[in-house]
């Protein structure tokens, strides 16, 4: 190689701070639709880049191919907070329990309380809107895989209590 291809590095120097870049997980949007097993390896509140939006996001991973995705809830209304302290109660967090929803969130989230749970989900598509995408969750989480949920989509989406399942 020659010096030619290192011209210019040395523009980066004075400012680089590779600590301060964050690297983000794909969204749902990169899992086809269907039904899926997902592990909870963390959960934080971040801000969106454009609009100062506050979200809750959890870093998941699908417990047989190993994807990395996350899934990303705008906190801008009270139905926003609901929905959540819903999905978490589904999640077997005691949501429903919590005296105030701001402490309860900040409580879970710095407990790690969500991380290593399991749980069945149907990823699916609404309007052709990536913002509108979002999976529904099916029954309780479990500590461990089962065997009897595959971690390929499922395009027919029936599962035992699909019709007992409010979407979110």
């Amino acid at each position: 190689m020659t010096d030619d291809v290192y011209a210019g590095l040395e523009s980066f120097d004075s400012e680089y701070h590779p600590e301060a870049a964050t690297v983000r997980r794909a969204g749902l949007d990169s899992l086809a639709d269907g039904d899926y097993r997902f592990r909870i390896d963390g959960a934080r509140l971040d801000r969106s880049e454009k609009q100062g939006l506050m979200l809750f996001v959890m870093s998941l991973r699908t417990t047989v191919t190993n994807a990395e995705v996350e899934w990303t809830q705008v906190l801008k209304t009270q139905k926003n907070a609901d929905i959540l302290g819903s999905t978490l109660t589904r999640l077997g967090i005691p949501a429903d329990k919590w005296p105030k929803f701001s402490t309860g969130l900040k409580a879970m989230i710095e407990s790690n309380e969500l991380v290593g749970l399991v749980f069945s989900a149907k990823k699916v598509t609404k309007d052709g809107h990536a913002n509108l995408k979002n999976i529904s969750l099916h029954g309780r989480p479990t500590l461990a895989a089962s065997p009897t949920f595959a971690d390929a989509p499922n395009p027919s989406g029936k599962i035992a209590n699909d019709d007992e399942d409010p979407p979110f």
